[in-house]
């Protein structure tokens, strides 16, 4: 007897790579405010985050080329509709955490360069710096946590690393063209 997935899908409405994206990117968001409310990482572990969120988005690229595999209906379900599926996840995910990351750094966590700005300037005093160094710090720190360069940077490594894993996913589930 052949194992039915779709009879057994326990959740329906996940049968569509962008519906599957759309999920990773509201469910990626998650951790990000979570510590916000919460603290749970510390006041400034925004890398952690960072990283939970790639991994949420990750993890959705093989469930989406999978739902795409089973959604196929016995057709042959070529490496490039499997790597094109990943995409189409990835896509959407990084899109909506992209545009997350921006709200979040320019009108909810506003604060949170002040805060890194505060911990680097002690540490440059405590280790001797100049007044020229500490300021091109400054600087530097509230360029790279403007909202623009975050949302851009979680877009960029989403969308690289979602090719990725959209390859391996193609490799397993999809069948090369003879």
């Amino acid at each position: 007897m052949i194992f039915n997935f779709d009879a057994h899908l326990q959740f329906p409405f996940l049968k569509t790579p962008f519906v599957i994206g759309f999920v990773a990117g509201i469910l990626a968001c998650v951790p990000r405010l979570l510590h916000y409310f919460t603290e749970i990482l510390g006041s400034i572990a925004f890398r952690q985050v960072d990283i939970i969120e790639l991994g949420i988005v990750f993890l959705a690229v093989p469930i989406g080329v999978f739902v795409s595999k089973l959604n196929n209906e016995g057709d042959i379900f070529l490496f490039q509709d499997a790597f094109k599926s990943g995409i189409k996840v990835v896509g959407i995910a990084a899109v909506i955490v992209a545009v997350f990351t921006y709200i979040y750094f320019k009108f909810i966590d506003y604060e949170i360069v002040a805060e890194v700005i505060r911990q680097n300037v002690e540490f440059m005093e405590s280790s001797q710096a100049t007044e020229k160094e500490i300021k091109e710090a400054e600087e530097g720190i509230r360029q790279f946590f403007s909202p623009f360069i975050q949302a851009t940077s979680t877009l960029m490594f989403s969308m690289i690393g979602g090719g990725v894993f959209s390859l391996i996913s193609a490799v397993v589930f999809g069948r090369f063209a003879r």
